[in-house]
């Protein structure tokens, strides 16, 4: 069977929105880089700032992607390469859940062996509810995707592609059986972290960065930057090899508002990060006051007194 070479869905996964994602994603890995790497109050302040704004910023991102892959499941005007595609950007980091959890499992929770419980900058409970709500709904929807709309709707005539750390095919039961299964565990696992606030006792806790030395705090928050950074190759890598596997045409270019918009968001996203952390180190160096945008609508001045 031959590969069929298909005009992209330049709106859903063009090169814009591909670049837009990656580099809100790199920006939030640059920016708990910086905060572990700071040694100053108000370059520690401004990053957890920026690590707080840029998760929501890429979680909007991610809803109103979602949204329209929905909607595109309706009018019936995505194939399910372009499905495929849209949600792997979307979700496809939620994959690493998984082994996430087992080694977890593994290590007996000890948060002394797992890098991805010490966070640079920890989100807020109601963030982290949404979040896991957002994954249950996410699961549900790829649940139904690889069993209902991927026998139904692929091709038959053309041979399309996958990414499980290798080509395979849509096609194959294997592949399809195993995303949901992948899926199902994901589900699983977002419903016991939304459930868990609720059948721990009040106050009970593991042992949290509070209780161990600064030094070995910052080793594991590194750590954990080297994860983020690994997971952020994988699924970069995973997403362009999906492409061009399929011989898509037509998404490498950015020729539209809705390509350019978030790819200038994500270029400004990772600029203003390092623009912060400059500039708040000079204001700590010389304690004058120091301008930098709070908004892509004003211009501030913050001002910090020197003792």
């Amino acid at each position: 069977m031959s590969l069929c070479r298909l005009d992209g869905n330049a709106d859903m996964y063009g090169l814009g929105i591909r670049l837009g994602f990656y580099l809100q994603w790199l920006a939030r890995i640059v920016a708990d880089l910086l905060l572990v790497c700071s040694t100053c109050d108000c370059n520690q302040k401004a990053m957890l700032t920026e690590v707080e704004g840029g998760r929501t910023a890429l979680q909007c991102f991610v809803v109103a992607s979602f949204i329209a892959i929905i909607s595109q499941v309706d009018t019936g005007s995505a194939t399910v390469v372009d499905l495929y595609i849209s949600l792997l950007i979307c979700f496809g980091d939620y994959f690493f859940f998984i082994p996430t959890y087992i080694w977890r499992l593994a290590s007996g929770f000890n948060p002394l062996l797992d890098p991805t419980r010490w966070l640079v900058a920890a989100p807020s409970a109601s963030y982290s509810f949404l979040d896991q709500l957002l994954v249950v709904a996410s699961a549900a929807f790829q649940i139904w995707f690889w069993a209902w709309k991927v026998p139904k709707d692929v091709p038959p005539d053309c041979e399309t592609f996958g990414f499980l750390f290798s080509k395979l095919s849509m096609k194959s039961l294997g592949f399809r059986t195993a995303n949901i299964v992948i899926q199902a565990l994901i589900m699983i696992i977002a419903l016991t972290a939304i459930a868990m606030p609720y059948v721990l006792k009040r106050g009970e806790s593991t042992d949290g960065p509070g209780k161990v030395p600064r030094h070995k705090r910052r080793r594991m928050q590194t750590l954990g930057i080297l994860v983020s950074a690994c997971i952020f190759s994988t699924m970069v890598v995973g997403i362009e090899l999906a492409v061009f596997w399929n011989g898509l045409r037509g998404i490498y270019i950015i020729n539209s508002t809705g390509q350019l918009i978030p790819f200038v968001i994500g270029v400004l996203a990772l600029v203003r990060i390092v623009y912060k952390y400059i500039w708040a180190s000079k204001e700590e160096a010389d304690g004058r006051a120091i301008p930098f945008v709070s908004s892509p609508f004003a211009i501030s001045t913050l001002t910090r007194k020197r003792p």
